[in-house]
């Protein structure tokens, strides 16, 4: 009877089944079991993989830098340690997976902007100069600009059983996007008229007309395209767009104060 690969074949398997069936007697395999045989190993002291020692084990994940913590197989090739023993690690909570993002870089005048600004935001009690509290920041407009995608390369339709939900776009890979300026500010309730801080939302976009014929326009239609934001530009918006909408929106028992 021989052996493929360590590995038994069926013709094996069947052989080694007939003999413990037919070939031992049923009162020897009885007894046996009668007498509670210990099958196990015959071998002194612990067998099996060797157990990695914990301090042993955590000094070498902090030699490895951030990039070879990224996959466990790079982990395992870096530090030596198997697979296995880091998976059994993730299960008893010594070793974690977390998704990471990046901060942003922060120089010494970064962090001297926002210490002072916090310093700005900080005021004193009239009644008591040792005492501080932050400023309510109610009458603070805040403004800033987000890219928005004017389709989705994923979106979900419910249809019929015959019909079939059909896009095209130019480029999937650079899907077009429009600025928007937002302006928003505190939320607040006062003297029972509840705002709720949102002052509005434009594109940053102009109208351009079409001076030739193409596959995808005609000649003389208009269309909206986005703009680089500048100096101008920017000041034109707060003008025309941002002034008139705060005047507009503002609660008056705000503008007073």
């Amino acid at each position: 009877m021989g052996k493929v690969n360590n590995i038994l074949s069926d013709k094996d398997q069947e052989e080694i089944i007939n003999y413990l069936l037919f070939a031992v007697k049923r009162n020897t395999m009885s007894s046996l079991w009668k007498k509670k045989a210990d099958f196990r190993s015959k071998k002194k002291g612990k067998v099996g993989p060797k157990k990695i020692d914990r301090q042993v084990f955590r000094a070498a994940i902090r030699e490895t830098t951030w990039e070879d913590r990224t996959t466990l197989r790079r982990l395992a090739a870096v530090t030596k340690i198997s697979p296995a023993t880091l998976h059994r690690a993730i299960k008893d909570g010594s070793l974690r997976c977390t998704i990471n993002r990046p901060s942003p870089l922060l120089s010494e005048n970064h962090k001297k902007l926002r210490m002072d600004f916090v310093i700005k935001s900080i005021s004193t009690s009239k009644n008591d100069k040792f005492s501080y509290d932050f400023k309510s920041m109610e009458n603070i407009v805040h403004l800033d600009e987000k890219w928005f995608f004017v389709d989705t390369l994923k979106k979900r339709f419910y249809h019929l059983d015959d019909e079939i939900p059909y896009r095209t776009c130019q480029s999937r890979r650079h899907m077009h996007k429009v600025m928007f300026l937002c302006a928003v500010c505190k939320p607040c309730d006062k003297g029972g008229q509840f705002y709720d801080g949102k002052i509005g939302l434009w594109p940053i976009t102009k109208f351009h007309v079409a001076q030739r014929n193409t596959k995808n326009q005609r000649k003389g239609d208009l269309k909206e395209i986005p703009i680089s934001v500048t100096k101008k530009v920017y000041a034109n918006l707060l003008i025309s767009k941002v002034i008139p909408a705060i005047k507009k929106y503002w609660p008056e028992n705000l503008a007073a104060s």
